[in-house]
């Protein structure tokens, strides 16, 4: 996969985004048939598009994700230029060479949210998360800090949080 986790995305990067026809960093990946859930930081977003893999391509990655910006704004993406069907044999082919090259990304806002959307679908990847997103932190303990959340910048810091890796004999999270 083209995306990385977020190794600290509560910190203030200097953006060169000049518009809004794209999501500003740090902002929340949700990708609902895969359950999968990130936080995307500035670094990371900046190579968003330069190594779609073909997997990607032909699973048609994008259609099944949402970005969840700090502005309370949904937004989708598309890998401009890609092929619009690929046959049978572009599908097996791809399970066994899976080779990536550079697509650019176009993005398009779909609409406003509430933040406990956000938080649902937070939820809803460390209900069945496969050891990512828990790899540190025990599920229960996340969970009843993500409920606790109240601002997209608390779920962020949840997320550094979680990504961090420190022991549990820590205070308990007070957002």
């Amino acid at each position: 996969m083209w995306l990385v986790k977020c190794r600290d995305c509560t910190q203030n990067p200097v953006y060169s985004f000049a518009d809004m026809s794209q999501p500003i960093p740090p902002y929340f990946l949700w990708d609902s048939h895969k359950r999968f859930f990130d936080c995307i930081s500035a670094v990371e977003a900046a190579e968003v598009g330069k190594r779609v893999s073909r997997l990607a391509l032909v699973t048609e990655y994008e259609s099944h994700c949402m970005i969840y910006d700090s502005e309370g704004m949904v937004w989708a993406f598309h890998f401009v230029g890609r092929k619009v069907k690929f046959s049978l044999l572009d599908r097996l082919f791809a399970q066994v060479y899976n080779p990536s090259r550079e697509f650019p990304v176009s993005y398009s806002q779909l609409r406003t949210y509430q933040l406990a959307e956000l938080k649902r679908a937070y939820l809803e990847a460390v209900a069945h998360d496969d050891d990512i997103l828990t790899q540190f932190v025990e599920a229960p303990e996340l969970t009843t800090r993500i409920k606790r959340c109240s601002t997209f910048k608390e779920l962020l810091e949840t997320w550094q949080w979680m990504s961090a890796g420190h022991d549990h004999a820590q205070e308990p999270y007070e957002p």
